[in-house]
């Protein structure tokens, strides 16, 4: 049996996820993610994260392995 490096039979495949706060921590966000951007035009970068229901995401306090 030979094993293709690009196939992962470990279970099913997961998706990317934002787990976050909002309004100054009262309400909590996970979400997953079907897309993100960054726009570098700005002195600190912004990093936005579109959901699976659509709605776009700016992260406020991204986490140190993004920038």
């Amino acid at each position: 049996d030979s094993v293709n490096p690009d196939e992962d039979s470990s279970g099913p495949k997961g998706g990317v996820f934002l787990h976050g706060s909002a309004d100054k921590g009262l309400k909590t966000i996970y979400r997953e993610v079907q897309a993100w951007k960054i726009d570098l035009n700005n002195v600190s970068p912004e990093i936005s994260v579109l959901s699976k229901d659509n709605c776009w995401f700016k992260l406020q306090k991204p986490r140190k392995s993004y920038e």
